[in-house]
């Protein structure tokens, strides 16, 4: 229980730090991202950093609980899942991720991201993962 206490802490101090250099510097971010004819617009990596700010936070509270819900747990891995497939699209693509070191940041934070995401999601099959571990696993 404390090495999932402190993978959640660990993703929700990620997604804060992200989140609020996302918010406070968006068109920064984008810029060092890709070139800037072809970057992604500041707003939406505002918004993204906003969403990466409440996903923190719900990590930080899901990391308190005495048993961390399942559901939490399921939720917080298929985004990090999805964050994780969205980075490599991104740069496969040369959409918004096209710099040399802005992709190899952007990989090294996917790499974090599914690091923590599958970390969590192995914590599921642990019947002491959640109180509601007693429902359907997830295989």
């Amino acid at each position: 229980m404390k090495t999932l206490r402190f993978v959640l802490r660990l993703n929700g101090g990620s997604c804060v730090a992200f989140g609020l250099l996302f918010m406070l510097a968006p068109a920064r971010v984008a810029s060092f991202l890709a070139e800037q004819a072809s970057s992604a617009p500041p707003v939406v990596i505002a918004v993204l950093g906003a969403g990466l700010l409440i996903n923190g936070v719900a990590l930080f509270l899901t990391a308190r609980a005495d048993s961390p819900r399942r559901s939490a747990l399921w939720l917080f891995s298929i985004g990090d899942l999805l964050w994780v497939i969205a980075t490599l699209v991104l740069i496969a693509s040369g959409i918004w991720i096209e710099r040399t070191w802005g992709i190899i940041a952007s990989l090294l934070v996917a790499l974090f991201v599914g690091s923590v995401g599958l970390l969590q999601w192995r914590a599921l099959d642990r019947p002491s993962a959640g109180n509601d571990a007693s429902r359907s696993k997830i295989s």
